[in-house]
């Protein structure tokens, strides 16, 4: 039986990552649609407010470019390229705030995040190989 090393293991997980990613701003699109056209947006009078808990900017085409959201482990920015592939997640979680910046492939190729601890930064190859991280 062969075993799964760990950059095979950490490569398929961030795989998933990106489909699960993909799938929820699918589906928040979808939802998002049906929002609007229920007319679910709610404007103050006096100060031309808008709330949403989300905010999806399309290209001319229809396409994702922009999200902007809030979920409960914090909010989020997430820009796309013309293709609706991820490029840049920026968030805010309990830790702390984080940026992940993605290749033409969908690779993770540059992570800078707060931990507990302090700073995080892992920058990787295109092959999602860890090629430098501190600490």
């Amino acid at each position: 039986m062969a075993t799964e090393s760990l950059e095979d293991r950490v490569k398929r997980l961030e795989r998933r990552y990106r489909f699960v990613l993909g799938s929820i701003g699918l589906a928040v699109l979808a939802g998002a649609m049906v929002w609007v056209v229920a007319g679910a947006t709610s404007c103050t009078q006096a100060g031309k407010v808008i709330r949403v808990r989300e905010l999806i900017l399309e290209d001319e085409k229809g396409m994702p470019r922009a999200m902007l959201t809030v979920t409960e482990a914090g909010p989020g920015l997430v820009l796309f390229n013309k293709n609706s592939e991820t490029h840049l997640v920026l968030f805010v979680v309990a830790a702390g705030p984080g940026l992940v910046l993605f290749d033409e492939n969908g690779m993770s190729c540059a992570t800078l995040a707060m931990a507990k601890d302090g700073p995080r930064l892992r920058l990787s190859d295109e092959k999602g190989k860890v090629i430098w991280s501190a600490p």
